[in-house]
């Protein structure tokens, strides 16, 4: 086994440095973003209240975009998460600043302090993060984080799962070359559920088929959304309408109610699409 010179104890130290560095600089970008959309606000309110407050504010935040080349909503997270890092969790604020956590550590903490629902919560994360997870990597520190969330407020375990599914959604991003990546933000069970049918029906695919296994999978997520006849799932979703009979007959003013659910798919070739 080869040990390790002086000058590779040296480049590594370097490296360690150089990435400390590049933390405690965008921690200062972090406090300069809040600083520069805070001074707007409050120049708008001192000359026409908080309505004008706001529009400065808003006016400041498409400001930088424009300078950074970032969207709007980027921008906003940004502002939002620096502001909240300041006020609530100084100490991880400034370990940020030292050069102590990485932004991914910080953003992992800051995820861990938005599913706080106590206020002296965020005082005990603040005292407990950068000694927890300061040397752990962005996944350790994440299932620590959510653990002892967990831990700390066991009341209200069962309302988190609820806020969280309010964030559901699915987004857009240009992966170059024609292709565009599609990001789903779902329940655990459904997303898990659907990648076992993905990968259920591409396993079932002949021996012949030159497609890996990801590129079947991707195949018959469009084809089953897009209701293609040559791939999919085996099934297309059936919406319907059922409405009380003394509705129909004009007796009763009884809205009808949705339903929906599945109905199998003719019988479709294995050709590839």
């Amino acid at each position: 086994m080869l040990g390790t010179t002086l000058d590779d104890r040296e480049t590594i130290d370097q490296i360690v440095l150089r990435r400390q560095a590049l933390a405690s600089v965008e921690a200062a970008e972090a406090a300069d973003l809040l600083d520069y959309v805070d001074h707007a606000r409050t120049t708008g309110e001192e000359h026409g209240g908080v309505a004008q407050g706001r529009r400065r504010a808003d006016a400041a935040v498409h400001e930088l975009s424009l300078a950074l080349k970032l969207p709007v909503p980027t921008v906003e997270r940004q502002v939002a998460r620096a502001r909240r890092l300041r006020t609530q969790l100084p100490t991880v604020w400034q370990a940020w600043h030292d050069g102590h956590l990485a932004t991914t550590t910080v953003e992992a903490i800051d995820r861990a302090a938005r599913r706080l629902t106590r206020p002296e919560s965020f005082g005990l994360l603040d005292d407990v993060a950068v000694d927890r997870v300061g040397t752990l990597t962005p996944g350790q520190a994440v299932r620590w984080l959510d653990r002892w969330v967990d831990r700390t407020e066991p009341d209200a375990a069962a309302d988190r799962p609820k806020a969280a599914f309010a964030d559901r959604s699915v987004t857009l991003r240009p992966a170059g070359d024609s292709m565009t990546r599609l990001t789903a933000v779902l329940s655990a069970a459904d997303a898990a559920a659907i990648m076992q049918s993905l990968t259920g029906a591409a396993h079932a695919f002949p021996a012949s088929d030159p497609r890996t296994i990801d590129q079947a999978r991707a195949d018959l997520l469009a084809d089953t959304l897009l209701n293609r006849k040559t791939g999919g799932l085996g099934y297309q979703a059936v919406i319907g309408i059922t409405v009380p009979l003394s509705s129909l007959m004009g007796f009763s003013d009884a809205p009808g109610e949705r339903q929906t659910g599945p109905r199998p798919s003719p019988p479709t070739s294995s050709a590839k699409p």
